[in-house]
This record gives structure tokens, C-alpha cells and sequence, in this order.
């Protein structure tokens, strides 16, 4: 069994997607510690690395029988954390980090002690949004609309595509993230919407070539940031 771990906003046709593409979908619902429009995106309730999911122990207790269900099926290990967690920036980014060869970058200052202790080597950036500002192509190759980050990956010796910002929806925000948008299974790209519908998706599209990644739009309708599409 193979699963999609998501928000539970997504739109339909994303989910019914995946549904038709073999995946069981896991919905996640509101963290009432978070601004309502992320409160369900997966970046912002978990981090993940190799076998390990660290989580709140509040929003675990809200949720158990997902994350109970991915150590039983999946082999997970389950870290719970007393983060001091709220709606406002930077106090709601203690998981958004994103993890590339083995290297955690993150705004360390407000990352989870939980998940940082995970790694040896830690490079701190400016943008708090890390994870859902990426979309990790492989391991040496991103995508982003972020400067900051872009730097802070290039000099890591890390192929960076610097595309546009906007093209993403995420209301009531002005525009959502690539890495939000998207998820990554294996050597395959799903994208929440269709990703002719953003700006720079031929950009996008030739990374994606250079790299024999695949991709495919769970929808005809635009990119919407979901929190990132988790896969297990």
C-alpha cells in the first residue's frame, strides 16, 4: 500500500488523482495552534527523514490514527514534541525544513530541537518557509522562487532552477510555494493543479527532462499550495 499524506483542503480532483493512480490519501485536518489558511498543510504539521516522523504531541493527539497507521504499515518511528507553537511568524515553522544529502536547511533559530538534533550538518537560511519554498527535484536539485534560498543551496554545491514567484494560489495570501504545490515519489513529480499553468512552467518542465524526473498535473485547474504532498 501507498500513501498520500495531504491536506485536507486540497481540492477534489487532486485527491480523486491520486486515488485513480493507486495511492490511499490521508487527509490531515486543522492544528488550532496554526493560522487557519496553513493549519492543514503538511509541512507545517510534520518533518520526515528516513524513518522518523516528529510531529506535536498536541496535533498527534488530534490526528494519532494517521500517524499510528504509517509506523504500522510503513515502518515509521514517531518523535513527539512540546514545541512552542502559534499562528504567528516564526513561531509556526518548527518542522519546515527540508533535508538535501543529508543536510538540514532550515531557519535553525525556530526549527524544532527535534528535528535539527536529527542531522550533523545544518545550514541555516533566511526564509522560514524551506521546506514548502522547494520542490526537491533529487537530492542535488531544486526548484524555487526563493533568492535566499537559491544562494544557500548553490553555494552546498546544489543544482538550482530559480523561477518566478506567483502563478501558485494559497488564499488569502497573494501567492503560495512550488514545494507546497507539489509532492515527489520515486522519480515522478505530482503537481497539485496543472503545471501549464504557471509562469515558468517550461523552466520547470526542462529541469524536470535534464533530471529523467516525470511529472504529472493531478488537475486541469491552477497550482494551489496544499502544504506539499507527502508520500509514503
Amino acid at each position: 500500500m501507498k500513501y498520500a499524506v495531504l491536506s485536507s483542503k486540497t481540492p477534489k480532483k487532486c485527491v480523486d488523482a491520486l486515488i485513480s493512480l493507486g495511492y490511499t490519501v490521508l487527509p490531515l485536518p486543522p492544528f488550532e495552534r496554526l493560522a487557519e489558511p496553513v493549519s492543514t498543510h503538511a509541512d507545517m504539521l510534520f518533518f520526515s527523514y528516513n524513518n522518523i516522523m516528529v510531529t506535536h504531541r498536541e496535533y498527534y493527539n488530534t490526528v494519532h490514527n494517521v500517524f499510528d497507521l504509517l509506523c504500522s504499515e510503513c515502518g515509521m518511528s514517531l518523535v513527539l514534541t512540546d514545541d512552542d507553537i502559534n499562528p504567528e511568524y516564526p513561531r509556526d515553522i518548527a518542522f519546515n525544513a527540508i533535508s538535501l544529502g543529508g543536510t538540514l536547511y532550515s531557519n535553525t533559530s525556530y526549527t524544532s530541537d527535534s528535528v535539527a538534533g536529527m542531522f550533523s550538518k545544518k545550514v541555516n537560511v533566511k526564509q522560514g518557509y524551506a521546506a514548502c519554498s522547494t520542490l526537491a527535484v533529487t537530492d542535488s536539485c531544486v526548484i524555487t522562487a526563493d533568492h535566499s534560498l537559491a544562494r544557500a543551496y548553490e553555494q552546498n554545491d546544489i543544482d538550482v532552477t530559480l523561477i518566478s514567484n506567483g502563478s501558485i494560489l494559497l488564499p488569502p495570501y497573494d501567492c503560495g510555494f512550488i514545494g507546497g504545490a507539489s509532492g515527489v515519489d520515486g522519480d515522478t513529480v505530482y503537481f497539485a493543479g496543472n503545471i501549464d499553468t504557471h509562469v515558468d512552467s517550461e523552466i520547470i518542465k526542462n529541469t524536470l527532462l535534464l533530471k529523467n524526473i516525470n511529472y504529472i498535473s493531478l488537475s486541469d485547474e491552477p497550482l494551489f499550495d496544499v502544504g506539499g504532498i507527502k508520500f509514503f
